[in-house]
């Protein structure tokens, strides 16, 4: 676990505490992102949950790609969530991972984005993620 693993899980408690739902309703959580540091983003978080026996069954963890058309690596992290799922590391049902494309007007992408944000408690991005689908032009300021 990393350096900042008890930050995270004590932060994402204190929300799922703050939205004070039934006890059969799951916190959701949506990562927004784009290659690497999303990967790494929400792999952090889905550790937090999934090593928590408070947040295990509580917390859903939804990832989009936030990927251009031709990128073609979101199959593999789609098989990772399958068998982290298969294998019992996380809680069935708990994690998501959704391809999501710069490849439409940005109105149309802004309505799908909005569509997964209906149920959604807390809203995580990397620096090119639900910003790059909500304003593309500002993505050049948002970089490293």
């Amino acid at each position: 676990a990393g350096r900042h693993q008890g930050t995270l899980k004590t932060k994402l408690r204190g929300a799922l505490v703050s939205a004070g739902l039934a006890s059969e309703e799951k916190f959701e959580v949506a990562v927004f992102g784009h290659g690497g540091r999303d990967t790494n983003l929400w792999l952090a978080i889905v550790e937090a949950v999934a090593t928590d026996n408070e947040l295990r069954d509580k917390v859903k963890v939804s990832v989009f790609s936030c990927s251009w058309v031709d990128d073609d690596w979101e199959w593999v992290m789609k098989y990772y969530v399958e068998r982290l799922m298969a294998d019992g590391t996380v809680a069935e049902g708990s994690i998501s991972f959704t391809t999501m494309k710069y490849h439409e007007e940005v109105s149309l992408t802004m309505g799908r984005v909005m569509g997964h944000f209906y149920k959604t408690h807390c809203v995580v991005q990397c620096e090119q993620g639900v910003d790059m689908f909500v304003e593309p032009v500002t993505g050049e300021w948002l970089q490293d």
